[in-house]
Order: structure tokens, then sequence, then C-alpha cells
């Protein structure tokens, strides 16, 4: 119970010991980028409790997702695995599940064991409360869960996820606050008239911006490509204030966990990030830059080292085998836990989409990858290659083709399927098709 806000002690807490495995609570803030949170040096105070908890656990201050948006990182998450070893990603024009015309996915293979099936098979109840609907029962991301619910608000998931505590179980939560549209919050109220002033009627787009009012007290703005400086930041502004909209409801479900698990493991992290601008893009999905890619990691609960900040580069699927190993499930030869180097490369990548180059281009048109080694970032983008280092790019041609050796080659498969048009609707909504 000392992560919780509340907490006033400036003792950092000691870490309980236990006999009994813990319950364990995953929470992915879908589309919360790392520097958007005042834990990662955001001055904005934009994540209290998210603070709170890192300074009771573990903050992973470098970790990287292996992909740059939901449908890769989630199954990553719960595999363990790069998305070119589990398989669901984005899709060439003839496989995967065909969603639209402009919106193509390749399944999770089915003979990898889920987080959620190990789990089970540990025999604890698992459960997933979702405001993703990509992680909706049907699509099978969420394989091997007792039982999944999407519920759109996320308010309504706290309240399913709240209900349902009780038992030893694994709770999986995804929050879909941030992740765009955005509307205004208590946050940013006071960016209210700046919009007011340029909505009349139903719908009405200016500056690249396009303003809805869907009920009185909120406007929800979708963002596009080749905004303005001063849109872009209001954008973000925006962003942010729905960052901490996310932080509050995480702070509901935390008062209700540590309460029925006060000895309960906690991990809260992200499935990626937001672009507003930087690399002349905005959005995520298409590419694997940094601000796409370094994701949150927070880690708390019995065996986890207290107030503790490590700086050592991790992937977002580290967490699936720490977790089967703080649940006495698996003793991985490497976890979060190890205080031995991360082995293995850190990557990621977005594949091509042809099916979106065709209206879109640019981004679209090419399959992105980053690779990691050192100081060393290499970014592959088909016959162009960035190599960057200490935050700065450099011409070295004999390191770019030894690190380019070395990073993964994005290949397709093929099959498919049609999902159900409520299904699709969903997804426009969300942004991810027109």
């Amino acid at each position: 119970m000392l992560w919780l806000l509340a907490c006033t002690s400036d003792e950092p807490p000691k870490t309980p010991v236990q006999a009994t495995p813990p319950s364990v609570l995953v929470v992915v803030m879908d589309t919360v980028r790392a520097d958007a949170l005042s834990a990662y040096g955001n001055p904005l105070r934009t994540s209290p409790q998210v603070d709170a908890v890192a300074q009771a656990g573990t903050l992973f201050e470098d970790a990287t997702a292996p992909g740059s948006w939901t449908w890769p990182s989630h199954a990553s998450l719960f595999t363990g695995l790069f998305p070119w070893e589990h398989g669901a990603r984005a899709a060439q024009r003839d496989e995967g599940l065909v969603l639209t015309d402009t919106f193509l996915v390749t399944p999770m293979r089915e003979d990898i064991p889920t987080l959620a099936e190990e789990f089970s098979k540990g025999g604890w109840t698992t459960r997933a409360v979702v405001a993703n609907r990509l992680l909706s029962q049907p699509l099978g991301l969420t394989r091997g869960f007792d039982s999944v619910d999407y519920l759109e608000r996320d308010d309504l998931v706290i309240d399913k996820a709240i209900e349902g505590l009780g038992g030893q179980q694994l709770l999986f939560v995804n929050l879909m606050h941030a992740h765009g549209p955005f509307q205004l919050s208590p946050a940013t109220q006071h960016l209210a008239p700046q919009l007011e002033a340029k909505e009349h009627g139903p719908w009405r787009v200016e500056g690249g911006l396009s303003w809805h009012t869907q009920d009185p007290n909120a406007i929800v703005v979708h963002a596009t490509e080749g905004l303005p400086d001063t849109t872009l930041q209001l954008a973000k502004n925006l962003y942010e204030g729905e960052v901490l909209e996310v932080d509050r409801h995480l702070n509901r479900l935390l008062a209700a966990w540590t309460a029925q698990y006060p000895d309960g493991v906690v991990a809260i992290t992200s499935d990626h990030g937001e672009l507003f601008g930087e690399h002349g893009a905005v959005g995520h999905r298409a590419v694997v830059w940094p601000e796409l890619v370094q994701v949150p990691l927070v880690l708390v609960g019995p065996g986890v080292p207290a107030g503790v900040r490590r700086d050592d580069p991790v992937m977002l699927q580290d967490l699936h085998p720490t977790l089967l190993e703080l649940a006495g499930l698996a003793q991985p030869t490497w976890s979060l836990l190890s205080e031995a180097p991360r082995p293995g490369a850190i990557q990621s990548a977005a594949w091509p989409q042809p099916h979106l180059a065709d209206s879109l281009g640019g981004i679209w048109a090419t399959g992105h990858v980053l690779y990691r080694e050192g100081d060393d970032r290499l970014y592959v983008a088909g016959d162009e290659r960035v190599l960057i280092r200490d935050g700065v790019e450099v011409d070295d041609p004999e390191r770019i083709e030894e690190l380019a050796a070395k990073a993964v080659t994005l290949e397709f498969s093929t099959g498919g399927t049609q999902l159900e048009p409520d299904a699709i609707e969903a997804l426009r909504a969300l942004g991810y098709v027109q």
C-alpha cells in the first residue's frame, strides 16, 4: 500500500517478504511516451501517481518498445518476443487480418504461450479489462485470459477492474485516455477559449485540426501531418492533459488494488508514444523514432528493489519473464531483476504498409528498423541509414554497415480474414483508418 500517492514518508519503503505468490497488476497507459511523465523529467506535474510508484519501486529510464503501435507492442508484452518472432504486426495487402482496405495486421502466433496462459496454468485467475478495441477478445491478442472486458472509457475500465478484485489473479488493464483524438480535461480547460472561438457547427477544419463538439463540455481535437508549430504545441498541451487524466484513473485503481493486495506486484508501462511534429510527423505507427518507442516502465512489489532508477537499456517485453519470476512461475536466465546487462540487441520495427502508401506515401511506403548497440542508434528505412551517436547524426560508413548487418530484416507471410463492421468503425473512431 506504500506506493499510493497518499504516502507521505520521505523514506523509501522496504520491500516486504512473503511466502505466498503475489497477485499481479499490469497497466498499459496506451500512447504515453516516457518524456510525457513528470517521473521522466517533464517539468509539468503530469504523473503524480506514477511518480509515487516510481519512488517506491524501480523505474527503468531507458525502456524501448519493439513497435510503435498497439498491435505488435502488446503481443511482445504478452509473449516476451519481438514482433518478427511472435508475428503480430502490420500486414501487406494479401495477408493477415483484413480490417479495412487501409488497415491490415497479421495475427499473433498461436503456438507461443502467452503471459495469461502461463499464469492460468499456475492457478491464477487471469483478467483483462481494456479500453482499446485492438485488445478485444475476437482479435486474439488477449488469448489465455479467463475474461476480457472491452469498455469504451477509462472510467468504466477502472470500475470493471475494481469490481472483479479478489483471489489470486493476474489483472491486465489498458487505459486509452492519452490516445487521440484528444479531449479537453480539467488540466487543459484554460485552452477552451482558444478552441471554442474557432468552433462553429458540428465540424470545422482550420490549420490542420478538426474540432467536433461531442457534448457541451468537450471538444475533440484530431491532429494530422503538416501542422504549424502553434497548432502542434496546442495538441501536445492537450495530450499532456490527457496523460494527467490517465494518472488520475491509475490512482483510483491502485487505491482499490493495494487495499485488496497490499503485497501485490504492480507494473506500469506503455505500448508506444506519440509524435507532435518531431521528425516532420504527427501521430504514431509508421516509424520508430525515440518519441514513439521510448516508453515508461515502473515496477513495484515484493522482490523489487525500492527507490531505484536504472539507466541500463531494457525492452518492454522483458516484463514477461520478470512477472513470471516474481510470481514464482519461472526462473528465467535474465529478467528486469537481474543485475547483469540485458543480453541481446535493443531493436524496434515498423513494417511497410503499401496499402497506405498508395494514398499517403512517404513513411508508410518503407519499413523502419531501429538497432541499438552501445551509444549508437541505427535507423534503417529501405536504403536510407542514419546513425545517431549521443544524440547527433554521424557519418561513419563502416559502423553503419556493421550495425545494418545485425539489424532485423523485415519479411512477410500470407493469409487473411475479415473483421465485423462494428470493429472497423471502432478503429476508424480511433483514427487508425479513414
